[in-house]
């Protein structure tokens, strides 16, 4: 009787077949890496990998530039070392809330908006400390943003009026915010300006602008972003960019402001949930703690910028 024939190749035979697969597939290889190579030499460009260009950083924002423009550098003196107290217990209220509120309805937490009912009462000086205040007590980073732009704004008094800001974001979405802000020497502070005089001819309207701050607070998210705006009884600004802000910050000056002007800019931005009403430059006496806001020697004369 005849044994029945195995149709599968003996395991040697197999173990021969994967071995010349394997030397074939060597030979292959190595002619596609001397062809390679041959390619770079005649091409080195080519066989370079596409590197982006790095995007060029703005130089810091000096000190002495940041103190001209109103910043409370150090204590220097009782009356001055108020005003930082004072200036702590507003950082206080505001990380509070910011640790409190979530994103909901389109409203980011991490914007912050000050303003005043008219000129002059201070809201950029405001803007400009506490700002500063919260890099150097929080671990998070601080973005100010001028949103106002006017005669006196903080991007002029920051020597930014060249530098592409907020208006670009606003008349561009595909802008990235990140490649606009500008360092300061302070730490964890950066500004983003309003952008340069020719932005102020075709200003978009409000929602643009509340858009880009969202889009801002978006990229940004680890960032606390103070936003300084026109004054509420002059723009209509601040009516629009507080439905998309976490907090408003209405800047009074004391002894000028009348109650029926803080109540029509209190009207304004109603829309925010979370208000505060700041006193600046409120007379103090020698037995008063702090409690109000300013009132120290170098800021006594109409309020400072904004």
């Amino acid at each position: 009787m005849t044994q029945p024939t195995d149709p599968r190749p003996h395991l040697v035979e197999r173990l021969e077949q994967v071995r010349a697969q394997q030397a074939r597939t060597h030979l292959v290889e190595r002619a596609a890496s001397a062809l390679a190579a041959t390619e770079a030499k005649r091409d080195p460009v080519a066989s370079t990998p596409h590197r982006e260009p790095p995007r060029p950083t703005a130089p810091p924002i000096p000190m002495a530039t940041l103190v001209a423009a109103g910043l409370v550098a150090a204590p220097e003196g009782a009356r001055r070392a108020r005003v930082l107290e004072e200036i702590a217990v507003v950082q206080t209220q505001l990380l509070r809330a910011l640790s409190e509120q979530a994103v909901q309805d389109g409203r980011a937490a991490n914007l912050v908006m000050f303003t005043s009912a008219r000129p002059g009462e201070g809201k950029s000086f405001c803007s400009l400390n506490v700002a500063a205040g919260l890099a150097r007590a929080s671990t998070r980073p601080v973005l100010l943003v001028d949103a106002d732009g006017k005669q006196g704004s903080l991007t002029m008094a920051l020597g930014q009026t060249d530098s592409a800001g907020l208006m670009a974001l606003a008349m561009d979405s595909a802008v990235a915010p990140a490649g606009l802000v500008v360092p300061t020497e302070v730490a964890r502070l950066s500004i983003l300006p309003y952008g340069p005089a020719t932005a102020r001819e075709g200003q978009p309207p409000g929602p643009r602008l509340s858009g880009a701050l969202q889009r801002l607070a978006a990229a940004l998210p680890q960032h606390i972003i103070i936003i300084d705006t026109p004054p509420c009884l002059v723009a209509s600004d601040p009516s629009t960019i507080a439905t998309v802000v976490g907090q408003v910050v209405v800047v009074v000056q004391a002894q000028r402001t009348e109650r029926r002007e803080v109540e029509a800019a209190l009207d304004m931005v109603e829309s925010c949930p979370t208000l505060y009403l700041l006193l600046n430059q409120a007379q103090l006496t020698e037995s008063d703690s702090f409690g109000a806001y300013g009132g120290y020697d170098g800021y006594g004369d109409g309020g400072g910028n904004g």
